[in-house]
């Protein structure tokens, strides 16, 4: 073989393969980098959303110790979202629902303690009518009672269906808090 070929080659695979590692290791120290500047982005939501708790929670605190939820746009779409997704789970389908809000109360004979307590918090009612099976229909009540929110159900009646199902109407109540005229209301 020729010595020039040789001399060539012991420089030329040396370089090749330094050239080689270098790129293997640049292209992993960006993929690090890419990932830690994932990883800062989903600290700050998460930051973020722990205020956002932490800023309702004291809003509720200030209300009193009654559970309810802050007032926001979109807090009854998000109602509805959650109830649509807990009728899918369970296999039943929302036909209907019609929502009235009326201003919580403490109920009659209650003393003034209670009765300041609900001030400034609504009692959002809505009505549901679910059409599946009774099975679907009983665990869809029993998901909805294990919700981390307080929801009430006033009245469940039980009908059987045109076509041999079952219809389920049912009013559920939850409660959320006015805005206070102190609070500004953030919007986004």
């Amino acid at each position: 073989m020729n010595p020039q070929l040789l001399r060539i080659l012991g420089w030329a695979i040396p370089v090749i393969c330094m050239a080689g590692g270098s790129y293997a290791t640049y292209s992993q120290y960006s993929r690090l980098q890419t990932a830690k500047e994932s990883q800062a982005a989903a600290e700050l939501d998460r930051k973020r959303a722990e205020d956002a708790l932490t800023l309702a929670r004291k809003q509720v605190e200030e209300a009193g110790r009654y559970a309810a939820e802050p007032s926001t746009d979109f807090e009854g779409t998000l109602f509805l979202n959650d109830l649509r997704l807990r009728a899918q789970k369970a296999g039943v389908q929302i036909a209907s629902w019609k929502t009235t809000t009326a201003p919580a109360s403490a109920g009659a004979g209650s003393d003034e303690k209670r009765a300041k307590l609900l001030e400034g918090i609504d009692r959002v009612s809505s009505e549901l009518v679910l059409d599946g099976s009774y099975q679907a229909g009983r665990a869809f009540v029993e998901d909805l009672t294990r919700t981390e929110r307080l929801y009430t159900i006033n009245s469940a009646r039980w009908n059987r269906g045109a076509e041999g199902g079952t219809q389920l109407t049912i009013t559920v109540s939850r409660y959320v808090m006015k805005p206070s005229a102190s609070t500004p209301t953030e919007r986004t």
